[in-house]
């Protein structure tokens, strides 16, 4: 095994590396700390895009569901169509009934005014 080798640096510190390795090691932390650097600001931007991805899938679920909620209305229009349509020709059959009902109703009442016009004519011509 190779004994360490004891240097003074230009500052004066006693340093166990060569100057050489000791320089190479210097400018390995330097290019891991710039690394390092890099990654947090690379995780940054990753997590900001993921945050901006998550708002646009919530915005575009958002979208999604009430397109789904517009189909289904579209969907379910001719049906709802068809049962306001049924309940329409239903009320107007009971209208039509209703009138026919009113109808002989009035021409009997016109009847029995007529008849009883004409009893209180001849109930009159009679007196005279």
């Amino acid at each position: 095994m190779e004994r360490p080798t004891i240097a003074f640096d230009d500052e004066g510190r006693i340093r166990v590396l060569d100057p050489a390795k000791f320089e190479k090691a210097e400018q390995l932390d330097k290019e891991c700390g710039a690394f390092s650097e890099s990654i947090r600001q690379f995780a940054e931007l990753v997590a900001s895009l993921v945050e901006i991805l998550e708002r646009q899938a919530a915005a575009i679920e958002k979208v999604k569901l009430k397109a789904i909620g517009r189909r289904n209305l579209v969907d379910a229009e001719p049906e709802r169509r068809r049962r306001l349509e049924a309940e329409l020709a239903a009320l107007v059959s009971e209208k039509i009934a209703e009138q026919e009902r009113l109808q002989a109703e009035y021409d009997s009442l016109a009847r029995v005014l007529a008849d009883q016009e004409e009893v209180m004519e001849r109930l009159t011509s009679a007196d005279a």
